[in-house]
């Protein structure tokens, strides 16, 4: 059963007559079980104390220890004499087992006693005023006045110089003091040693101590040095400090190491620099003046006013440079600093690295927050995380992402990236790119928002994202600067002050492109903007590569003219400067200033001619031509000729209600007019024989208009004239009736001869 040991009352000493020094102590103790019980049984107990090198220097065993109510009490030196021996070197540890349980732990130091062994003689004390030496002990050595020596084989050789304790030594110096211990020596004048093992004071300075612990040395002549105890430490300057620990080294003035070190020659810690502190740790060096080392192991500060918290194999070896942790990091720039991480490096001044693993921030007043082989080249550059990202620009950054980097001035890329092959590249200033991955600036004041493989060569571009998109001439990059790509596929803004919206497609051939300066393509597949000032607003396969041409949309359509113009429709083409075509099918306006407002097949080949309609062929100079749905093409025949085909007739009607006017039928050729009773008003009857007879007075003349060429001639009379005679033209009633009544003679003689015509036939048959 394990148990716990309170101690009421420890080394108590019990004097059996009161001349005599007391050989026994009276122990008392306190015992429960694992959940605080208090025992009352009986145990056997074992006692065991130990000096200072952790050897067995005495050992009791109680067989039958009466425990009540969890106390017990127990009279050491019962069974085992004890001797003053056992407490000379100044440290008795005691160790107590409780039948077969483990020993208890800690041990318990005898520091302080009611009774003390007492020596058997003083020499020279007569009792009163003390004026000469006093040595309290065997085979010690002292001078004969102001010195007190207590313990065996001390030896003191100046005065005033005191040992209150111990075996074997030794104050070489005036005041020195040892105050216990074993083999330690104090040459230094006015130094002090509290205690220990073969501690060691040779400095030629003054005023220095060693509080205990094992062989720890000052040396040289430094002053005010101080080794609190542990084991193997030297100070070697003036003021330096050693609290505790093993191996440790201060040899820089005012330098200080807490703790800390190692068994081994390699795990001592070394302070070289003025005002230097190690804290604690292992194999630590603090070799810069004012330099810090809080702890860890393996860190060198050697710069001056440098730091480095803690962490392993950390460096830093610059003006006020600092690393708080992590495991071999480097700080070599002046007043660089690295957090934390793994192997990361701030040897640009003012640089900064946040943690992370293999990050190296170069340039002056560069700062990695973290990530992983981040590298900044230049200075004022920041990079926030990812990793394998590159900034080689002044006052550039990346925020994250993989493998990105930035080769010139005040350009940003926030993040994106990914393996070698797909990260983000900017090699224009103040450029930048916000995510995706393999897109590229080299153009100034350019920027990727964010899509796969979008390229810039031209300053003062965008692209808003989309996949393979670019902006990039081949004869000259600034050609395509100030242009636009919002997104899509595989497009191309080449043109300077070009636009292309989106679209696009997944291979090359199927990209929009924008070759025009000012151009623009809207969006849809294939669109080419080439001209200058010319637009494609989208569709498939429109080009405009006339200068100032517009495609509207459709497919296949082409306006090749300046300031040509096609809507809408499929496969038109206005391929002269002014063209227009509206829409339709496989129209055509070649000629300078024509129109095809749609329709299909329709061509305007004559300059300021238009065609409409199906087939209409518009070949002449300011000719118009208008074709029906007949299958078959109309064209004009002279210049400025307006022609008309409409096998379903021609009306034109002067109201709304289409009942005034005229029409042209279908085979007619003369006008009609157009005429309904129901609309007319005043009607009365009159003498058409009357008007009839006025017709032979007219003048009938041969002439031609004005405008016309003098072979153009017409026969008729003058309307002047025929109004003269009538006022209005009643005449033609008159006239209408007439050639009815000789139209139905002449059908009444037709069929008259075709009667008579049968009949002769078949005379000469029979």
């Amino acid at each position: 059963m394990k148990r716990y040991l309170t101690i009421l009352f420890a080394l108590l000493m019990s004097a059996s007559f009161a001349s005599a020094v007391p050989l026994y102590i009276n122990y008392q103790g306190y015992l429960t079980n694992p959940t605080g019980t208090p025992l009352d049984t009986t145990v056997s107990m074992t006692f065991k104390f130990y000096g200072f090198m952790h050897e067995l220097i005495w050992t009791e065993s109680h067989p039958a220890v009466t425990v009540s109510d969890g106390y017990f009490n127990v009279i050491l030196g019962s069974e085992v004499f004890i001797t003053d021996s056992i407490f000379a070197s100044g440290i008795a540890l005691l160790e107590v087992t409780v039948g077969s349980d483990l020993p208890m732990s800690p041990m318990i130091q005898s520091h302080t006693v009611p009774y003390a062994f007492r020596t058997g003689t003083v020499d020279g004390a007569t009792g009163g005023t003390l004026y000469s030496s006093l040595s309290v002990g065997n085979t010690n050595s002292i001078p004969s006045y102001e010195s007190f020596a207590v313990g065996g084989d001390h030896v003191i050789t100046v005065s005033p110089a005191t040992i209150a304790g111990g075996s074997g030594n030794s104050v070489t110096a005036t005041y020195g003091f040892i105050g216990a211990g074993i083999y330690n020596e104090v040459n230094s004048a006015g130094g002090v040693c509290g205690g220990g093992y073969g501690n060691e004071m040779s400095s030629a300075g003054s005023s220095n101590v060693i509080g205990g612990g094992y062989h720890n040395d000052i040396t040289g002549s430094g002053n005010y040095n101080v080794i609190g105890g542990g084991y193997e430490n030297v100070a070697t300057s003036t003021g330096g400090t050693i609290g505790g620990g093993s191996r440790n080294r201060v040899f820089g003035e005012y330098a200080t190491i807490a703790g800390g070190g190692g068994p081994l020659a390699g795990d001592s810690n070394l302070a070289t620099g003025t005002a230097s502190t190690i804290s604690g740790g292992r194999s630590n060096r603090a070799t810069g003046a004012y330099s810090i080392v809080g702890g860890g192991q393996g860190n060198n500060a050697s710069g001056e006013h440098s730091i480095i918290g803690g962490g392993s194999g950390n460096t830093v070896s610059q003006f006020r440079a600092a690393i708080l942790g992590g495991e071999s990091n480097t700080a070599s720039g002046q007043r660089s600093a690295v957090s934390g991480g793994f192997n990361n490096s701030a040897s640009g001044s003012i640089a900064f690295v946040g943690g992370g693993g293999t990050n190296q921030a170069t340039g002056f007043a560069a700062a990695i927050a973290g990530g992983q082989q981040n590298t900044i080249l230049s200075q004022d550059a920041f990079i926030g995380g990812g990793q394998g990202n590159v900034v080689e620009g002044i006052q550039s950054s990346i925020c994250g992402g993989a493998f990105n980097r930035v080769r010139n001035n005040y350009s940003v890329i926030a993040g994106g990236g990914g393996s070698l092959i797909d990260s983000n590249y900017i090699n224009g200033l103040n450029s930048f790119i916000g995510a995706g991955s393999r897109n590229v600036v080299t153009g100034n004041f350019s920027m990727v928002g964010a899509g796969v493989s979008n390229k810039i060569t031209g300053n003062n571009a965008v692209i808003g994202g989309g996949d393979g998109n670019r902006i990039e001439d081949a004869t000259s990059p600034l050609n395509s600067s100030y242009s636009f790509i919002g997104g899509g596929r595989n497009n191309r803004a080449r043109g300077e002050y070009s636009v292309v919206v989106g679209g696009g497609g997944s291979v090359s051939a199927d990209s929009n492109s924008a070759r025009g300066s000012y151009s623009f393509v809207g969006g849809g597949q294939k669109g080419n903007a080439e001209g200058l000032q010319s637009v494609v607003c989208g569709g498939l396969s429109n080009a405009s590569t006339g200068e100032k041409s517009f495609c509207g949309g459709g497919q296949g359509n082409t306006a090749s003219g300046l300031r040509s113009f096609v809507g809408a429709g499929s496969l038109n083409t206005a391929s002269n400067q002014d063209a227009t075509v509206g829409g339709g099918f496989q129209n055509v306006a070649s000629g300078s200033g024509t129109t095809v407002p749609g329709g299909v097949g329709n061509e305007a080949t004559g300059s300021f001619s238009t065609a409409m309609g199906f087939r209409a062929k518009a070949n002449h100079t300011g000719s118009f031509v208008w074709a029906d749905n007949t299958v078959a093409d109309f064209a004009s025949t002279a210049s400025n000729q307006f022609s008309l085909r409409s096998s379903g007739g021609v009306r034109i009607a002067t109201t709304t209600t289409g009942t005034v006017g005229v029409k042209l039928d279908n085979g007619d050729t003369a006008w009609e007019v157009l005429s309904d009773s129901t609309k007319k008003t005043n009607r009365k009857a009159v003498n058409t024989s009357e008007i009839l007879d006025k017709i032979t007075q007219l003048r009938i003349e041969e002439w031609n208009y004005s405008h016309q060429d003098e072979s153009n001639t017409h026969i008729g009379p003058m309307a002047q004239s025929f109004h003269a005679l009538f006022g209005y033209g009643a005449a033609i009633q008159e006239l209408a009736k007439r050639c009815a009544k000789l139209e139905e003679q002449n059908r009444q003689l037709q069929v008259q001869i075709q009667t008579l015509l049968a009949g002769d036939k078949q005379t000469h048959s029979k």
